[in-house]
């Protein structure tokens, strides 16, 4: 257990998500964390295949940025508002919107749902 609340727990991902630090992104999640659709499609697995993904992500996306216009946190649950900001450096910086429903036990990340906006 971290010891963190949830609204805690998805702060330090979002700043190690910012920092591109691997290590400490996937300290916030359990290491048998879902990553799915609104539909229930499971995208990621487990914290292993998460690795392989987000380090392969950072290093083709060196200036990716996670910024949270809004947050709500309802007990175990944290449902964020995430503009994904692809390269924060350029002139005209391409990204995506979000909303990312992350259910938190033991202060870990078990289950994220994600839906584009």
């Amino acid at each position: 257990m971290s010891g963190r609340t949830p609204e805690e727990t998805l702060q330090a991902n979002v700043e190690a998500y910012n920092a591109h630090d691997l290590d400490a992104f996937l300290a916030t999640y359990a290491p048998d964390a879902r990553f799915c659709k609104l539909d229930g499609t499971v995208l990621l697995s487990d914290r292993n295949i998460m690795g392989a993904y987000y380090k392969q992500f950072f290093e083709q996306s060196p200036n990716v940025r996670c910024e949270i216009p809004q947050r709500a946190v309802m007990g175990p649950f944290v449902i964020d508002h995430q503009r994904i900001v692809l390269d924060a450096t350029a002139e005209t910086p391409r990204g995506m919107d979000a909303m990312v429903i992350s259910e938190v036990r033991d202060g870990f990340i078990v289950r994220c749902t994600y839906s584009p906006l």
